[in-house]
C-alpha cells in the first residue's frame, strides 16, 4: 500500500468513511471538499444517483465532524440545484429547452443561467456560515 493510505482499502464506502475522518485537516476543509464533489458529480448526474453513490461515504464522515444531519442534507439539495443547472450537462437547462421550444436557443438558456447560479452560491454560503437557517423549523417541529 502506499504510505499516505496506511492499511486502508479502498472498495468499502465504510473504509473511505473511516480514511476520511482519519485525515488531519480542518472540519470545514472537508466539508468543502465534499461540496466540491456534490457540485461536480450534480453537473452530470440526477441526483438520485449521486446520492445513492455518495451518502454511504459522506454520511458518517459529516456525523463525525459534528455538522447537523439535517442541515447537511439541505445543503446536499442545494448543490444538486446549483449542479443541475450548470455546463458541461445541466440537466435542468435541456429540460428547459424542451418546454420553450425553438422559441429560444439553448445558448441563451445557458447564458441566462449565471444570475440564478450567482444567488444559489450565496444562499449556500449563507448555509454554511449560518446552519440555524436550515434547521430552525425542523428543531422547531421536532424538539
Amino acid at each position: 500500500m502506499h504510505r499516505f493510505c496506511g492499511d486502508f482499502r479502498f472498495d468499502d464506502p465504510a473504509e473511505i468513511s473511516v480514511f476520511v475522518q482519519t485525515l488531519e485537516v480542518p472540519r470545514i476543509l472537508t466539508l468543502l471538499i465534499i461540496l466540491l464533489i456534490l457540485f461536480f458529480l450534480g453537473m452530470l448526474m440526477v441526483p438520485i444517483g449521486i446520492y445513492a453513490m455518495t451518502l454511504p461515504i459522506f454520511f458518517p464522515v459529516i456525523v463525525s465532524l459534528k455538522y447537523d444531519p439535517i442541515w447537511f442534507g439541505v445543503i446536499c439539495l442545494k448543490m444538486m440545484e446549483i449542479g443541475a443547472v450548470t455546463p458541461p450537462v445541466g440537466l435542468n437547462i435541456y429540460a428547459m429547452k424542451g418546454v420553450v421550444g425553438k422559441d429560444i436557443s439553448l445558448e441563451d438558456i445557458f447564458r441566462g443561467v449565471w444570475p440564478f447560479v450567482l444567488c444559489n452560491l450565496v444562499v449556500l454560503g449563507f448555509l454554511i456560515l449560518f446552519p440555524e437557517i436550515a434547521t430552525w423549523l425542523p428543531n422547531l417541529l421536532f424538539d
